[in-house]
């Protein structure tokens, strides 16, 4: 059912099929009326320790659907802006 006031409506996974995702960090919200983007640290496959690497990624929020308690997220669609590099490389 729908949420009281002041409280927590249902958990929304928004990074299903990935083992590991942290730091996420919202934009601004935008002045032209589209969506701020989350972006967060993905890694689909995991690792065992804490120095594995992650991809870079976004999500669109709109933070008024999500105050008007929705999920907040406008499009299922990850996108990966930087891979994961598995290898250590003298480049960048």
């Amino acid at each position: 059912g729908e949420a009281a006031a002041g409280e927590d409506g249902p958990a929304v996974p928004l990074t299903a099929g990935a083992r590991l995702a942290r730091s996420p960090r919202f934009s601004a919200p935008r002045r032209d009326g589209a969506p701020a983007q989350l972006a967060f640290l993905r890694n689909e496959a995991g690792f065992d320790t804490h120095g594995g690497s992650m991809a870079l990624c976004t999500l669109d929020w709109d933070a008024f659907r999500a105050a008007d308690g929705g999920a907040g997220v406008v499009a299922s669609l990850t996108r990966e802006l930087v891979g994961v590099v598995d290898a250590p490389s003298s480049v960048g």
